[in-house]
Parts: C-alpha cells; sequence; structure tokens
C-alpha cells in the first residue's frame, strides 16, 4: 500500500532511502493493526515488520504514537481522495455520499477500522489528532452545503458539523462493538443526519432529507 500521507520521494539518494524506510514503517503499522488495537501495537514490532531497526523508527518519527498518526493521516487522504473522485448531486447530497465511500471502507477492511476506531482517552494526544482532521473535513463539507444554498444562513456552521460528527461517531462505535452490521450503519447515519440538517436546510434540500427518511 502507498503511503499518500508521506511527502513525495525526494530526488536524492539519501533522503529517497529515508523517505523509503518511513513508508515502510507505516505500511507496516498499518497491516499490523489488523491484528489488534492501537494500545497493544509496541514499536519493536513495527520496525520487525518493517526490517528496520528501533532505533531507525524512533530517529524518522519520534514515537510509535507518531507513527500511528501517519497512518491515519494516510488513511484520512485515502478517503478524502475518494470523496473527491465520488460522482456528486452537490449540496448536502455530499454529506451522505462522503458516509457511502467510508462505508465503503470499512467494508474492504473491517479489521483495521475496528482497531483504529477503538476507544482511545479522549482526552489523549493521539486521540486529538487523529479525530480533529477528521472534524475539519465534515465541518468543510457542512460550510460547502451552505455555500451552495442548501443550508439557511446564518447558522453555525462549526456547531451543526459537530451535531453530525457526534451522531456519525456514536453509531460507528457500536459497529466497532459489533452491535451493527454496515447496513445498519449506514441507515443509522443517514437518518442521523437528515433529522439533524432537515431544521437548517432551504426548501429544496428540505425535499431530499424528507425522501431520504420516507425511505428509511
Amino acid at each position: 500500500m502507498e503511503s499518500l500521507a508521506l511527502p513525495e520521494p525526494p530526488r536524492s539518494q539519501r533522503e529517497r532511502a529515508k523517505h523509503d524506510r518511513r513508508r515502510r514503517i507505516v505500511d507496516a503499522a498499518h497491516d499490523l493493526l489488523r491484528d489488534g488495537s492501537p494500545d497493544d501495537l509496541s514499536g519493536k514490532a513495527i520496525a520487525a515488520r518493517a526490517g528496520v531497526s528501533l532505533s531507525t523508527l524512533y530517529n524518522l518519527f519520534g514515537s510509535k504514537d507518531a507513527v500511528l498518526v501517519a497512518v491515519y493521516d494516510d488513511d484520512l487522504a485515502k478517503f478524502e481522495a475518494l470523496v473527491r473522485a465520488h460522482p456528486t448531486k452537490g449540496g448536502l447530497a455530499r454529506l451522505f455520499e462522503a458516509v457511502d465511500v467510508a462505508i465503503t471502507l470499512y467494508a474492504d477492511d473491517p479489521a483495521f477500522y475496528r482497531a483504529t476506531m477503538w476507544r482511545r482517552a479522549p482526552d489523549g494526544a493521539l486521540d486529538a489528532a487523529v479525530r480533529q482532521p477528521r472534524a475539519r473535513f465534515w465541518e468543510a463539507l457542512v460550510d460547502r452545503a451552505q455555500a451552495e444554498g442548501a443550508l439557511r444562513k446564518p447558522i453555525d456552521t462549526a456547531a451543526l458539523a459537530r451535531l453530525l460528527v457526534y451522531i456519525y461517531g456514536g453509531a460507528l462505535s457500536d459497529w466497532v462493538a459489533d452491535e451493527l452490521t454496515l447496513e445498519m450503519l449506514a441507515r443509522d447515519v443517514t437518518f442521523g443526519f437528515a433529522s439533524a440538517l432537515l431544521p437548517y436546510a432551504t426548501r429544496a434540500a428540505q425535499v431530499d432529507l424528507r425522501h431520504r427518511l420516507e425511505a428509511l
């Protein structure tokens, strides 16, 4: 798996070798996460899987958590690229399309996503590094929906995006705990998003949201 979050390989041979070692470490951590939670993953295991020394791992990243952040950044970059490439109807539909893309990723690699989404300390630095970029992604979609005329003005788009993240996160936690199937996850998030967005949507967008709710 090519690491999307790492910069492009530099031109000098020395820098290319350094970039290659970083990519191997990130990819090794990605693969190992399928077998357990981030808390159970050691720097020694990552280094061994990547074929580098433990000192090389720490020289390049500084800590195991920094390697994990690179894994999560890589996954987010992949998700955002797929969302950008997905056919879209625009407006609020883009939010639901992003959910569809995420569900497809979960279906393709459930062990990895269950491991990376396992509950961590809510005030931990690693948790913040994972959650904040994803929260910004959803906020950007809400801002864009308002700019396209799907949401009324003025509303606090940041607060509305946080509400959507809480709805998504709650349903996702149930899937991680194996209490929901992916089909149920998609249904619950769709219902939650449509219900939360409906009071703030413009008239035309409300029609689409009501159709989504009726379909459920």
